[in-house]
């Protein structure tokens, strides 16, 4: 398994990082940083380990998610052996916003 990472994930982590900057310490956004890539450390040996993300039930793709603190989703999707880092979803978003642009 491999990961690639879309455009929307990238955009959103830099969106978090930068917002982040503001309202949080050094230490906690290290600490963020470093579950987001323990997570796809993971997500390499284990690629189901995530929960099927109910908001994105019915589409094309099957979409999964991990919880990251409370506040945090990544959302990926599994395809042959590449594992697609869709989005990281703040989960205090509407969820309607989620569903925009997926499949």
């Amino acid at each position: 398994m491999r990961i690639v990472w879309t455009a929307r994930y990238n955009k959103s982590l830099e969106y978090i990082f930068t917002c982040a900057r503001d309202i949080y310490s050094r230490t906690t956004l290290k600490k963020l940083n470093s579950s987001i890539k323990s997570i796809e450390a993971i997500l390499i040996e284990n690629p189901l380990l995530g929960a099927v993300e109910p908001l994105l039930i019915g589409r094309e793709q099957e979409y999964r998610h991990i919880v990251i603190k409370p506040l945090f989703k990544v959302i990926y999707r599994i395809e042959d052996d590449i594992i697609y880092m869709i989005d990281i979803w703040d989960s205090r978003r509407n969820p309607k916003n989620l569903t925009e642009g997926l499949a």
